[in-house]
């Protein structure tokens, strides 16, 4: 019995030292080769508007028929906004009623007048009154439900964009006084587009641009909130 017991007690202390052998190669395996440690998600964010996106007219696509003699109107609406943006837009014609024309409208999917800005036709304008409308260039402006107004607001839209970015709502302070106001980062340009000068002083320049000089343009409320009768150019 006793031979029975200490060959059984021997076994088992076989079993645990081939596991411990084990344990400590495993151990010193993983130090070797250490798991990569674990990584996060990627976070999904926005792309970021390249300045080659800003500084590039924007495009818009005139897909008509220009031999029907009843385009005129249209051609000189979408030629006076290329000269009030001049430099920002860009206006190209397909005449669908030329072979070549119908057959470049055709491999876009189109199949009928349609006014296209940066490659869409589909847009949400606001009404005279405030409230929001979708509406697509794809019909003659009394065929459809659309009016040169609106491809008009679109397209200024878009300009603004390139112009200028909104950052916010933020507070600004002069000494002891302070108000909130909207902040905007702009190009030159942005005067252009808004049909705006400076009152007194300058507006930011390319040369602004080009120095990184900290420049602003104060509005007349922020002005006088901040400054009073005080010459905040001084």
């Amino acid at each position: 019995m006793r031979s029975i017991f200490w060959r059984r007690t021997l076994f088992l202390l076989a079993a645990l030292l081939a596991v411990f052998g084990i344990l400590v190669a495993l151990h010193q395996v993983y130090l070797k080769n250490p798991l990569p440690p674990a990584v996060p998600p990627p976070v999904k964010t926005e792309p970021a508007i390249s300045e080659s996106a800003r500084t590039e007219p924007i495009l818009v696509e005139a897909f008509l028929a220009l031999g029907s003699g009843c385009m005129g109107p249209m051609v000189e609406h979408l030629n006076a906004l290329e000269k009030k943006y001049a430099g920002r837009i860009k206006v190209v014609y397909t005449d669908f009623s030329q072979p070549e024309g119908l057959k470049a409208m055709e491999a876009r999917g189109l199949h009928c007048l349609t006014i296209m800005v940066n490659g869409a036709d589909r847009f949400t304008v606001k009404n005279p009154d405030g409230t929001e409308r979708e509406t697509w260039f794809n019909k003659p402006p009394e065929a459809g439900n659309w009016k040169l107004e609106d491809l008009d607001q679109v397209v200024a839209r878009r300009v603004e964009i390139q112009s200028g970015l909104e950052e916010g709502q933020t507070e600004v302070i002069y000494q002891d006084r302070s108000t909130t106001t909207g902040i905007f980062g702009v190009t030159p340009s942005w005067a252009f587009v808004w049909d705006w000068d400076a009152k007194e002083g300058e507006f930011i320049s390319d040369e602004d641009i080009a120095d990184l000089n900290r420049v602003c343009v104060l509005g007349p409320t922020v002005r006088k909130e901040l400054f009073g009768k005080i010459n905040p150019k001084r």
